[in-house]
C-alpha cells in the first residue's frame, strides 16, 4: 500500500507513468518472455493497483498560497 507521505515522491506525473508503464512491461515479459505466469500475475496485479493509485485517484495538487 502506498502511504500519504510517500506521495510526495510520486508528485512528477513523469515518475508515476514510468512506474505504471515498467510494472506493466515487467508482466508482459514474465508471461511471454520467461514464461512464468505466478511472476506475471503478481506483477500484473502491482501495475493495476498502481495504475488505480497513481494515476486514476492520485491526489490534486494542494492550492499554492501566494
Amino acid at each position: 500500500m502506498i502511504r500519504d507521505h510517500e506521495l510526495e515522491w510520486f508528485r512528477p506525473v513523469s515518475r508515476r507513468y514510468g512506474v505504471t508503464i515498467f510494472l506493466f512491461v515487467w508482466t508482459c515479459w514474465e508471461w511471454f518472455g520467461v514464461g512464468s505466469p505466478f511472476w506475471g500475475t503478481l506483477a500484473g496485479a502491482m501495475g493495476i493497483y498502481a495504475y488505480y493509485r497513481l494515476i486514476l485517484n492520485f491526489p490534486p495538487e494542494p492550492p499554492s498560497e501566494g
